[in-house]
């Protein structure tokens, strides 16, 4: 499982960091090791990459993060999984980086969190069955 965030010269490091750790499972929060990267944008800004790895976890990450997307997104990942879905059984999803701070759990697609999950084939094999609605 890796996550990756940006913090661009406007944001607070720190709370970008707060943002990731909102998207992790509970028992990983306060565990993890951030990597950061500096690097230079366009116009000279500083630019911050923060990278969480963590082994052997994608399943319970995976299950941490259906229970708490919203039915929407569910609907919407269920709608539009091969796009999600890269090779090697990577599942690529984006969190909105501001609702994340806020401690809560959306997909977006501008300025977002990054999460990659290498998912183990009977994971793989089970994802859409775990997009859908309680009850069938």
């Amino acid at each position: 499982m890796e996550i990756e965030a940006y913090a661009h010269a406007t944001e607070d490091p720190d709370r970008v960091k707060a943002a990731i750790e909102n998207i992790l499972p509970e028992r990983f929060k306060g565990n993890v090791v951030y990597i950061r990267e500096k690097l230079e944008g366009h116009y000279g800004n500083p630019i911050i990459i923060y990278r969480v790895n963590v082994e052997n976890a994608s399943e319970e990450f995976l299950l941490s993060l259906l229970e708490r997307m919203s039915w929407e997104d569910k609907v919407s990942l269920r709608r539009s999984l091969d796009r999600h879905i890269g090779r090697h059984k990577i599942l690529y999803l984006r969190f909105d980086k501001q609702e994340a701070y806020l401690g809560r759990l959306r997909t977006g697609y501008s300025d977002p969190i990054c999460v990659r999950l290498k998912l183990k084939p009977h994971v793989f094999k089970k994802l859409p069955s775990l997009l859908e609605p309680e009850g069938g």
